[in-house]
């Protein structure tokens, strides 16, 4: 109840001045957003060649971006790093390419 708050058509009023009572944990504790449990790891095969150690480097720095990242960032590092795997597998578009709009270069 607040200032201004009627009831059954009566305005409210305040007979005690206290400060208000803790807010119960059984009742915040349910509110609080789970931590969240990092997903397993999975090992990744690559040749074992130039270019296996090329990937395999690629792979390397792209997690450590990842990790590296800020709470609240990851989600935009992860989405960097798959983007980046889409241009190097051909599938999107290098930026700057004239297969892109105008408005879509940076």
């Amino acid at each position: 109840m607040a200032a201004g708050t009627s009831v059954a058509g009566r305005p409210y009023a305040l007979t005690r001045d206290l400060p208000p009572a803790p807010l119960p944990a059984w009742l915040f504790q349910p509110l609080r957003p789970a931590t969240p449990r990092p997903a397993p790891a999975h090992a990744t095969r690559v040749p074992a060649d130039r270019r296996g150690a090329y990937l395999a480097a690629a792979i390397r720095r792209q997690v450590g971006y990842v990790a590296a990242a800020c709470d609240g960032d990851r989600n935009n590092a992860l989405y960097r790093a798959a983007l980046g795997q889409l241009v190097a597998g051909g599938a999107l578009p290098r930026p700057g390419s004239p297969l892109l709009g105008q408005r879509d270069r940076h």
